[in-house]
């Protein structure tokens, strides 16, 4: 009889602790899916942390080729402004030699004339 009273109050005593160890089982299951959110959440960050490391790249990139596309350009207007001062120097030059021999042309013609004028004196 004692074994009979013995197994009820275990059997009641499981009923009794059934309720807490659902609690304590759903508590663990809850936990559980926490911790994977908590990975979930954490290999987003990661993601999002890679993709901005991304972008950061793709910025720099930008920003070497901007600086390389204003170099050549500034290279560009450099060589422009001498090709310029160059033909400028040489259009310059061309025009003194021109005023030159035409100078020396109306010498010759004065000079030709005043020989033919005193050729029809003579």
């Amino acid at each position: 009889r004692d074994l009979e009273q013995y197994k009820q109050e275990v059997k009641d005593s499981q009923e009794l602790i059934k309720p807490e160890l659902e609690k304590l089982k759903s508590w663990w299951v809850g936990a559980k899916e926490l911790r994977n959110l908590n990975s979930e959440l954490l290999c987003f960050q990661s993601e999002l942390i890679t993709g901005e490391v991304e972008v950061l790249l793709v910025k720099k990139r930008l920003y070497k080729d901007k600086f390389i596309i204003l170099s050549n350009q500034i290279e560009a207007e450099l060589l422009i402004q001498t090709e310029q001062r160059k033909l400028t120097e040489k259009i310059n030059n061309e025009r003194i030699e021109l005023k030159k021999s035409l100078k020396l042309s109306e010498f010759e013609l004065d000079s030709k004339g005043k020989q033919m004028l005193s050729e029809k004196e003579l």
